[in-house]
């Protein structure tokens, strides 16, 4: 779970949202790709919003909203 603007309704994450991923060698715990998408969701994207979503795109394949 993760706090939200809204305390009632906080943030579930479901258990298949978290994998490992490698940074320079090393294993790292972190969100899936088709995660972070789904939470690009619902707003305006600022450009580091595209530039994120391009990313996945470029690396996973996934296919993204912007």
């Amino acid at each position: 779970m993760q706090a939200s603007p809204d305390p009632e309704h906080p943030f579930v994450y479901p258990a298949s949202c978290f994998v490992t991923g490698t940074i320079l060698g090393s294993t790292v715990p972190c969100l899936s790709p088709e995660q972070q998408v789904y939470f690009h969701q619902g707003y305006e994207p600022a450009d580091h919003d595209r530039h994120d979503m391009a990313q996945l795109r470029q690396t996973f394949g996934i296919a993204t909203h912007f």
